[in-house]
C-alpha cells in the first residue's frame, strides 16, 4: 500500500499512543500504580510508532499469505528500533539508560532472545490485527483535518522533545512557552494514565474483591488472591476458553482426518489468522452450555440432546453464511436422510455419540486443566483473547465479503477496498477456505 507521509504520520502517533498504553498497563500489574514510561511527557512512546512505520512500508507489502516472513522480520525491525532508540536516548541524555542497557543488544542471551521475540510477536499482532482498524480510522477522517492533526501533533512532539533535553542537560535556558506546552502534556498523559489505571483496578476488584484491602509484596502488582480458583465451575470465562481451545483442536483433528482420507493439507480455519474452526468453537460452547445439566443423568439423555441440537446447530450454520456470505461451506444434498443438504440424520448421530463423550470424559479434564491457570493472569489472558478473535473474525468477515464483490465483478470505488484486495488476495482467500461455494 502506498501510504502518504500524513497517513504514515498518523500511523506513527496512533501506535506511538497505543504503545504508551500498552506500557503503561504492563507497569500497572508490575507495580500496582500508574507509572508514565519514556522520557517525554505526553502520551506517546515514539520507538513504537517507527518501528510501526517501518513495518508498513517494509513488511505489508508482502500481503497477508507470507506470515513467515512477516515474523522473521518484524523480530529484525523490533531489534534495531530497540537498539537505537537506546543509542539515542543515551545520546541526548548524556547518561547511560540501565533499562536500554539491558535490552537494546536483546538477542544475546536465552531472555534477550526471548524478550525479542515477544516484541517482534506484538508487532505481527499490530500488523495483522490492528492496522485495517487504523486504516479504516484514516480514511474516515477527511484529507484536510487529517493534515491539521498530524501537523499539530508533530508540533507538540517537537516542543516536547526540546524540553526533555533541557531537563536532561539541566539547562537554565528552558522556554516559557516551551515549559508550558510541556506541562500540559504532563498533565494530560497523567490524567489519561491514571483514568487507565483505574480502569484496570476496578475491574480486577470487580473480579477479585478480595484484592481491594491486600497489602501486596514488591513485584506483585495488584497482589496474587488466595484460595480462589480461576473459573470455577460453569461461568463465562469457562464457556470463552472452551470455544478458544476447541476452535483450535477442533481444526487440528479436522484437517488430520482430511489429510489421512485424501493425502492433501488443506486449511480447514474459519479465520485467516490462526487455525480456529468457529464451527467446532461455537459447537462445543453450545455443547456445554445446554448438555452440562445432564452429566449426572443417563448416557441415553445426553445423547438425545446432542442428536437434535447439533441437527440444529449445523443446520443453522449453513443459513447464517448463506445469508450473510453468499457461500456454502458444505451441502449433503447427494447424501441419504439429509436435511434440504444442510444436515443429515447420519451425522446427527454423530453428534449424540460426540456429545455423549464430550460430556462424560473430555470437559470435566478439560474444565479440572483450565482451572488451574492462576486467577489474575487467566483473566487478563481472557481478557486479550477475546479482543484478538473478535478482531480476527472482523477482519476474516470483511476479507470474505470483499472476496465475493471481486468475484461478482464488482471494483472498489474506496481506499479501504484497495487496501482490502492487496492484503487479502483470491490466492489467499481460497486457500483459507478451498471448500466455499456459492450457489446458482
Amino acid at each position: 500500500m502506498n501510504y502518504t507521509w500524513y497517513e504514515l504520520g498518523f500511523f506513527f502517533f496512533v501506535y506511538s499512543f497505543l504503545g504508551w498504553c500498552l506500557e503503561v498497563c504492563y507497569r500497572a500489574f508490575r507495580t500496582g500504580k500508574f507509572v508514565n514510561r519514556g522520557l517525554l511527557g505526553g502520551p506517546v512512546c515514539p520507538a513504537y510508532g517507527v518501528g510501526a512505520c517501518l513495518v508498513l512500508l517494509a513488511l505489508e507489502p508482502l500481503g497477508g499469505s507470507n506470515i513467515p516472513a512477516q515474523l522473521i522480520g518484524c523480530v529484525i525491525i523490533a531489534n534495531i528500533v530497540e537498539f537505537f532508540s537506546g543509542r539515542l536516548v543515551e545520546r541526548l541524555s548524556g547518561r547511560v539508560m540501565p533499562d536500554f542497557r539491558r535490552t537494546r543488544l536483546s538477542l544475546q542471551g536465552l531472555a534477550g532472545f526471548l524478550y525479542t521475540c515477544i516484541w517482534g510477536g506484538l508487532a505481527v499482532l499490530g500488523l495483522y490485527f490492528v492496522q485495517p482498524f487504523a486504516f479504516l480510522l484514516c480514511q474516515l477522517i477527511p484529507s484536510l483535518l487529517l493534515r491539521i492533526l498530524v501537523v499539530c501533533a508533530l508540533v507538540l512532539l517537537g516542543l516536547d522533545t526540546i524540553s526533555m533535553c533541557y531537563v536532561l542537560h539541566l539547562s537554565k535556558r528552558e522556554r516559557p512557552l516551551v515549559k508550558d506546552v510541556t506541562e500540559k502534556l504532563h498533565a494530560a498523559s497523567h490524567t489519561l494514565g491514571t483514568r487507565i489505571y483505574h480502569i484496570l483496578r476496578r475491574h480486577l476488584y470487580h473480579a477479585f474483591p478480595e484484592l481491594e484491602n491486600a497489602k501486596p509484596a514488591e513485584g506483585e502488582g495488584f497482589g496474587r488472591p488466595k484460595g480462589r480458583i480461576f473459573a470455577h465451575g460453569l461461568c463465562l470465562h469457562k464457556v470463552l476458553w472452551v470455544f478458544v481451545l476447541c476452535a483450535l483442536f477442533g481444526d487440528w483433528i479436522e484437517t488430520i482426518y482430511v489429510f489421512a482420507v485424501s493425502g492433501v493439507l488443506m486449511s480447514r480455519s474459519s479465520v485467516l489468522y490462526g487455525t480456529f474452526s468457529i464451527v467446532w468453537g461455537c459447537g462445543a460452547a453450545l455443547l456445554t452450555v445446554m448438555l452440562a445439566p445432564l452429566a449426572e443423568k443417563p448416557a441415553p439423555y445426553t445423547f438425545v440432546g446432542g442428536f437434535f441440537l447439533g441437527g440444529f446447530y449445523e443446520y443453522m450454520c449453513s443459513v447464517f453464511t448463506e445469508l450473510v456470505f453468499g457461500t456454502v461451506f458444505w451441502d449433503y444434498s447427494d447424501m441419504p436422510l439429509n436435511i434440504g443438504g444442510r444436515t443429515n440424520v447420519l451425522f446427527m448421530f454423530f453428534w449424540g455419540l460426540l456429545s455423549v463423550v464430550w460430556i462424560k470424559k473430555v470437559y470435566p479434564r478439560l474444565s479440572g486443566l483450565i482451572e488451574k491457570i492462576p486467577p489474575v493472569a487467566g483473566t487478563v489472558l481472557t481478557w486479550i483473547i477475546v479482543a484478538l478473535m473478535a478482531a480476527d473474525m472482523l477482519i476474516s468477515g470483511a476479507a470474505m465479503l470483499r472476496y465475493t464483490a471481486r468475484r461478482d465483478g464488482t471494483a472498489t470505488q474506496s481506499a479501504y477496498g484497495a487496501f482490502m484486495d492487496q492484503q487479502y488476495p483470491d490466492a489467499l482467500i481460497e486457500w483459507t477456505w478451498p471448500n466455499m461455494l456459492y450457489p446458482q
